[in-house]
């Protein structure tokens, strides 16, 4: 009986690997997901399955179907997790270079997954692995030499700059000691290479340029101060060698590669290359190209962060005119940046000196959000939410804080909605009635967002009637109505421009598993006894479904944006609304 036990248990076990593997060919990368996370589950009880999966996954690894290969690109990135001691060392010998050969592909999908996927056996392999790493790391190095032959296929590739950026990256993460020691061996230009392809004129060759810059410097910031400063030199070099290139690749790969020195290199970069650097931002901050323009922008704020006072005393000024400037022009597509540089430099310099300037950027927040209604770009709130905490209260007694609030809603239902309104709730000695009139605000839109309805909170909005935001000053009134008033104040437009698809997030993802998981998450942090968890529950699952019907809106945004509702009730004290 105990045999017949074991063989149905080993058929079940058996019929679900199949399954499982079935599901990674498929075409929905959804499925892919879910059944790689399921064979992670499966390994993770049947240890004793790890040379079958092994040996099958082989198969679509060598496959020339691009679902396929990415399947298996998932598969592993989960396996490695749980994968046995004693199994490590044949599974990266076989595998790493399998998926090594992959990075050969002209697609950039594949490329860019390949690489992350070395990455995991980079990791997985430790030092038992060295070797095998070690060939890898420098056919990689090989690729960025012009005219240099692919080591394991014996030709060039058209991607192949930018597969070993990629690579090269995921090295630096996960096989430091060897990628190290491979990047600035005396016998290449390695080095030489990787900031050579900065001023590559593919867009994605160059910031994959930028990605493996940043990881290689963070990968010496503990190495012996000599090494350090000797390595920050010739990087340094080469970027004051474009300074006053007339070539707008050179010129912007000079303030990348400055970028990049700034963020890694705190105590070692000379104070003459500092001032160096800052007055050929100045030099420059006029040209005529807008990625020149955006690049000083988004600069900026760590040339500020890097040297405040000699920052303050030599720079200050004239950088806050030329991005007011720059966020404040509609025809701009690129002022986001603007206003991100902003909301930096309010929370980097010292008050006393950035207050002067203060009264100008609330002025270009408020035409932003109140003239831009639902064309307002999005960045401006990372803005208002950096700078509340040095100036809340200078912000809402200066611009029509009613009016405002309501317009922010009209961006759409997202989590940099959320962040600012937070940090304006937070802001010390704003009045009560004005943090329980955001609070309203926001509950009407998860009203909207998880019932289709939305609700009045008539008890709140009366006692708010009866005592008006007294402390608020050049606030209009507040459009508090009557229960049986038409929605209060025009912040209720959520209901039709949340519920739109294109402004509910940047990178909204397909539908999975993993998305109920943390709706039921969410839930639980919000309904603490489980008779309303359930009941909750049972109509959320059913609004996620039913609500899409007839809208442009698919099952995956509402997931997200269910989510992001709960999230938020679970976040925020709305305990006075409980019932």
């Amino acid at each position: 009986e105990m045999c017949i036990r074991d063989r149905m248990q080993s058929t079940r076990v058996t019929q679900e690997l199949d399954k499982i593997l079935a599901d990674l060919k498929s075409k929905n990368p959804a499925v892919q997901s879910t059944s790689a996370k399921s064979l992670q589950l499966l390994l993770e009880a049947h240890q004793e399955l790890s040379d079958e999966v092994f040996f099958r996954l082989l198969e679509p690894t060598k496959s020339s179907e691009k679902h396929e290969i990415l399947g298996v690109f998932q598969a592993i990135n989960r396996i490695v997790k749980v994968i046995g001691e004693t199994k490590t060392l044949p599974f990266v010998q076989r595998y790493l270079p399998l998926i090594f050969l992959q990075l050969s592909s002209n697609d950039v999908e594949i490329i860019t997954k390949a690489a992350q996927c070395v990455g995991s056996l980079a990791k997985l392999g430790g030092t038992h692995n060295t070797e095998t790493v070690d060939l890898h790391v420098n056919a990689s190095i090989n690729w960025l030499h012009p005219g240099e032959s692919d080591l394991f296929s014996g030709k060039g590739f058209e991607n192949k700059r930018f597969a070993a950026l990629l690579v090269l990256k995921e090295f630096c993460m996960y096989a430091p000691v060897v990628a190290f020691t491979a990047i600035t061996a005396r016998t290449n230009s390695c080095l030489k290479e990787i900031l050579n392809a900065i001023k590559d004129p593919k867009q994605q060759v160059r910031d994959a340029a930028f990605e493996l810059l940043q990881a290689f410097l963070k990968l010496i910031e503990n190495r012996e101060e000599s090494t350090r400063k000797e390595l920050y030199n010739q990087i340094y070099s080469k970027a004051k060698a474009d300074f006053n290139s007339t070539d707008v690749l050179s010129l912007h790969g000079s303030f990348l590669i400055i970028e990049a020195l700034l963020s890694h290199s705190k105590t070692d970069l000379p104070s003459d290359h500092y001032i160096e650097i800052c007055d050929n931002v100045i030099r420059h901050k006029d040209h005529k190209n807008p990625v020149i323009k955006k690049t000083i922008v988004m600069l900026t704020p760590k040339l500020a962060e890097f040297s405040v006072s000699v920052f303050v005393q030599r720079y200050f000024k004239e950088l806050l005119g030329f991005i007011i400037e720059y966020a404040s022009k509609k025809v701009n597509k690129d002022r986001g940046c603007g206003f991100v540089a902003l909301g930096h430099l309010c929370r980097i310099i010292p008050k006393d000196k950035m207050k002067p300037g203060m009264k100008t950027i609330f002025k270009i927040i408020e035409d932003e959000v109140i003239k831009g209604k639902k064309q307002f770009c999005i960045e401006v709130l990372d803005c208002v939410e950096m700078a509340m905490g040095n100036y809340g209260m200078e912000f809402i007694t200066s611009v029509p804080i009613d009016n405002f609030l309501d317009s922010m809603f009209y961006i759409g239902f997202n989590q940099k909605l959320i962040s600012a309104l937070k940090q304006i709730m937070n802001i010390p000695g704003a009045n009560k009635n004005f943090v329980v009139s955001i609070q309203i605000r926001l509950l009407n839109a998860i009203s909207v967002l998880l019932t289709q309805k939305s609700f009045n909170f008539s008890a709140y909005l009366m006692k708010l009637k009866q005592n008006p935001l007294g402390s608020i000053q050049h606030s209009k009134s507040f459009n508090i109505g009557r229960a049986e008033d038409k929605d209060m104040h025009s912040g209720t437009e959520i209901n039709t421009s949340a519920i739109n698809e294109r402004k509910i997030s940047d990178n909204l993802k397909e539908p999975m598993e993993e998305d109920k998981m943390n709706v039921a998450s969410a839930l639980q942090t919000v309904f603490m006894d489980k008779e309303s968890l359930k009941k909750c529950s049972q109509k959320v699952i059913k609004a996620v479904q039913a609500s899409t019907a007839g809208t442009a809106m698919s099952e995956a945004s509402r997931v997200q944006m269910i989510i992001l509702a709960l999230q938020t009730l679970s976040e925020f004290d709305f305990s006075e609304f409980s019932e």
